[in-house]
């Protein structure tokens, strides 16, 4: 799947700044690899998944769903 088809792109953009396959992303929220999919396919990530994904990675709720423009911080 092109980044370019994904429904959150600050979410692939994001995962990719920290590191982290897309594995290990969902493992530490407790979600299938496959979940992620889904949502990059076809959008309705939980509230719930919202809050864990914004603690994991450090960006807002609204750059995950692509309502701000990611900015990411190197510390």
């Amino acid at each position: 799947m092109a980044a370019e088809t994904y429904k959150y792109p600050n979410l692939e953009r994001a995962r990719r700044f920290k590191g982290l396959t897309v594995e290990e992303m969902m493992n530490k929220i407790d979600r299938s690899r496959d979940t992620y999919y889904t949502w990059q396919s076809k959008g309705q990530i939980s509230a719930m998944d919202l809050i864990k994904l914004n603690k994991l990675l450090g960006v807002s709720v609204d750059c995950i769903l692509g309502l701000r423009e990611l900015q990411t911080v190197s510390s």
